[in-house]
């Protein structure tokens, strides 16, 4: 089945959603957007804590208030640095974690990580951005640096630790109208080889996913096996509207 999964953004207590990896904007409670995600049908939902990847604290009481809630799988990333951490979200309901910073920093760790929770229960953030000659580049520490290694090292080094999904995040359409993703996209996938990639884990778009034809289009174009929505589920094209927590009619459970 095609995924579609949808991204909340939290700092501390507060759900934001954030533009190219910045400035966040404030769009509700989390628990609130959560229910109404279960609500609507909602596949997957991913909880990415911005503010603990700076700060490497994990807000574990507000992952259990969710794990609670939540009647659908939901994935945890966010400041997650060493294997005890990763136990206690997975005692708490996660079904899987999601990294980045850790895995530039210590990729034996992530290795140690994977073999104990298995490489399906342990995802990649994958962020990157280009520029005006569409030279990309990853990044880490939320996207505020560049890494020295080139993005097919990355895929293989991801491949060889053992990671079952990766999440392409592009800095330059996250929270974006839509409008440039299709090409970035293709010029993204134009530039760098998944063929052994997408025999060995899921390849999931995270930015720039704002309308249904999108989702469509990352799934016939670019055969990736999901997308992650962020400023899809809860803004709409009409400012007047203001915040609406949505998901699309056409991937929910039971459509």
């Amino acid at each position: 089945m095609f995924r579609v999964l949808a991204s909340i953004q939290i700092v501390g207590e507060d759900a934001v959603k954030t533009k190219f990896f910045d400035n966040p904007a404030y769009v509700g409670d989390p628990m609130n957007i959560v229910r109404i995600l279960n609500a609507k049908g909602a596949q997957e939902i991913l909880i990415v804590d911005i503010g603990s990847t700076k700060s490497n604290q994990i807000n574990l009481d507000l992952i259990n208030d969710i794990s609670e809630e939540s009647t659908v799988p939901f994935t945890y990333s966010g400041g997650i640095n060493n294997v005890h951490q990763v136990l206690n979200l997975m005692a708490a309901g996660v079904e899987r974690i999601g990294i980045n910073s850790l895995f530039y920093e210590n990729p034996q760790k992530v290795k140690e990580i994977s073999e104990i929770i298995g490489s399906s229960s342990i995802a990649f953030s994958l962020d990157v951005e280009c520029d005006d000659k569409f030279n990309w580049f990853p990044l880490v520490r939320g996207g505020t640096k560049r890494v020295d290694s080139g993005i097919n090292q990355i895929i293989d080094d991801a491949i060889s630790l053992k990671i079952g999904e990766i999440h392409i995040k592009v800095k330059n359409i996250d929270g974006n109208d839509g409008k440039n993703t299709i090409g970035l996209l293709d010029s993204f996938f134009n530039s760098f080889d998944f063929i052994d990639a997408k025999k060995e884990m899921q390849i999931l778009i995270s930015s720039g996913v704002r309308t249904e034809s999108i989702i469509r289009e990352c799934q016939d174009s670019f055969e990736v096996d999901g997308v992650i929505l962020g400023s899809q589920i809860c803004f709409t094209n009409d400012d007047s509207l203001g915040i609406l927590i949505r998901y699309p009619e056409k991937f929910r459970i039971g459509s």
